[in-house]
């Protein structure tokens, strides 16, 4: 099939099919998120800058992103049931909409990921399957870089940037759980679900849409309290959250598990891989003495319990289990997608807090107003605390498959009884699109 490329968009011989597409190696890190019973959605990183976007400077600084970092163009090809990695060498073409687009059709010329911008903000889309926060982060950092630099005129630093000057690494396209690991399944499976504790919004049905309270923390007030309890933002909102959940749910059987997400990049020796490598650590929190202990307590003893788990054994053993799982997968038809499809395994219908960090920017982090997190996998029950750091302030957004603010406001109590100040942020229903996947 020939395609043809006119005023940067892509058409083809055959209108509205998918091009043809050679699978390469299999996909066992992106495993968990091209199996199993539920849709795909794609999630989003939307970044809202003081002034209205300018489209050529942000199609250029696409372009160079994608030219440094080719992999993700990359996409997926299915073959007797199984998801390959196959090239896309279509260009990425961005749009100005409003609304997002579905990732895997013609209209992003079937890539994995997409770039989009309405007004002053920029909505960043990927497949999880295609790349990790970690990952999808770099390649926002990229464009943010080249698009101030080409609108302003200007060549900022870019200090903590991966940009066309920076020489490729070695372990760019490492997956890691396509290495052979001693995968301690049993062992640490029965540290997960042993302390693993559903909230009674598990029973309610599964809602056609998710619910998102963003409120927004001084980076100095969370910072500062954090450090003076021997804790880390992470831990500090572990805790905190801990606090707020039992409170709402007196009578909640068994341990709440507040799963921490973590990347295993650096522990596992391939902190520039682009691809999926991500972790969890769990934090049992005891229901019995939650309530009464001081909340600086339960942030530093959450701080400690990190800092356990935090290690080069635990993330060989937490690789090594995934691994065990997608590889079964292959060797068991009839289990492929439950053994695949390991995150519907997974205690995320409690509760999940997830630090993406302070994205790096040059001089120009002045322009930008505020990042922010759109997650979709949010399962039933689920409550997914995603942050983010931008502009002196934590960004903290509560993603949820049901509509209650109770745990909003819970928590927005034990903000005041530590003295933290915080502003609401208007609640927001969404629904990302599902991904398309070649069958």
């Amino acid at each position: 099939m020939s395609a043809q490329v006119t005023s940067g968009k892509v058409t083809t011989s055959n209108a509205g099919e998918a091009p043809k597409l050679d699978p390469m190696e299999w996909s066992i890190g992106a495993s968990p998120h091209l199996y199993g019973s539920r849709p795909v959605r794609s999630y989003i990183i939307e970044v809202t800058l003081d002034a209205p976007v300018e489209e050529t400077p942000l199609q250029e600084a696409v372009d160079k992103t994608v030219e440094r970092m080719p992999y993700y163009l990359q996409t997926f090809a299915c073959e007797k049931g199984l998801y390959y990695d196959a090239k896309n060498d279509l260009p990425l073409t961005i749009a100005h909409s409003a609304e997002l687009r579905q990732l895997g059709t013609a209209e992003v010329n079937w890539h994995m990921i997409d770039v989009t911008y309405d007004g002053g903000v920029i909505y960043f889309a990927a497949a999880h399957a295609l790349a990790d926060g970690e990952s999808f982060t770099n390649f926002v950092q990229t464009v943010l870089y080249y698009y101030f630099c080409a609108k302003d005129h200007t060549t900022y630093s870019s200090k903590g940037i991966v940009t066309l000057e920076t020489p490729r690494a070695e372990d760019e396209l490492v997956d890691v759980f396509a290495q052979k690991r001693k995968s301690y399944v049993f062992s640490l499976a029965r540290t997960v679900f042993n302390t693993h504790s559903a909230l009674p919004e598990n029973k309610q049905p599964y809602p056609d849409y998710r619910t998102r309270y963003p409120l927004r923390v001084p980076t100095n007030e969370l910072l500062g309290w954090a450090k003076g309890h021997g804790a880390s933002p992470a831990s500090a909102v572990a805790g905190m959250i801990a606090k707020a959940v039992m409170r709402e749910n007196p009578t909640l059987r068994g341990k709440l598990t507040v799963c921490v997400q973590i990347s295993m990049r650096r522990l596992l020796g391939v902190p520039h891989t682009l691809k999926n490598c991500v972790g969890a650590a769990y934090l049992p929190f005891d229901k019995k003495t939650v309530v009464q202990t001081p909340t600086g307590q339960l942030a530093s003893e959450a701080r400690a319990s990190l800092r356990e788990q935090l290690t080069e054994e635990y993330a060989n053993k937490m690789a090594g289990m995934q691994s065990f799982a997608f590889r079964a997968g292959k060797l068991i038809r009839p289990l492929r997608n439950l053994c695949m499809g390991v995150l519907e395994l997974c205690p995320f219908n409690t509760v999940s807090v997830d630090y993406a960090g302070r994205p790096a920017m040059g001089e120009y982090e002045s322009q930008v107003k505020s990042i922010s997190y759109y997650f979709s996998e949010v399962f039933k029950g689920s409550l997914y605390l995603i942050m983010s750091e931008c502009a002196g302030s934590f960004l903290i957004n509560f993603n949820q498959s049901f509509e209650t603010d109770r745990y909003y406001r819970a928590f927005l109590r034990v903000l005041e009884e530590e003295h933290i100040s915080y502003e609401e942020l208007p609640a927001v229903r969404y629904l990302t699109p599902e991904v398309v996947q070649q069958h």
